[in-house]
């Protein structure tokens, strides 16, 4: 984000118009902590310019409910040709459910390695970013 991070404080962080390769972007109001990225309002967004095959994030919830996050790769729902094993589909958009923390695999373009972009909306505060990995 092109916002200078305040480490333990609350922030609104934006994306750049152009996302850089390698690159995450926060958008919305996060808190980012030393081990981890909270989203504290609603509405927040991850974004990622990368290239592999595969994507897992660790996720969390401060809420005692599942929460549902949606996940969209190049602008687009997933589709049954790059959904991830923890991805299902409702109304042709594509989500995840994060239950608990732990590793959510989100994209598996079945081996064909290239570059795309995530973003993964949240549409409820408190949800905890840990650590994205790629394959």
């Amino acid at each position: 984000s092109p916002e200078s991070v305040l480490p333990d404080a609350t922030q609104n962080y934006s994306a750049d118009t152009t996302l850089q390769f390698n690159h995450f972007y926060l958008v919305g109001e996060w808190e980012i902590q030393k081990d981890k990225a909270l989203l504290r309002g609603r509405g927040g967004k991850l974004l990622l310019r990368y290239e592999a095959s595969r994507v897992y994030v660790v996720l969390g919830s401060l809420h005692a409910s599942r929460l549902r996050a949606e996940v969209r790769l190049d602008g687009e729902p997933l589709t049954t040709e790059n959904y991830g094993k923890d991805i299902w589909f409702r109304d042709g958009r594509s989500y995840v459910e994060i239950d608990n923390r732990r590793l959510y695999e989100l994209v598996d373009t079945r081996d064909i390695y290239g570059e795309y972009t995530l973003e993964i909306s949240f549409n409820l505060g408190d949800i905890e970013v840990f650590v994205m990995m790629f394959g």
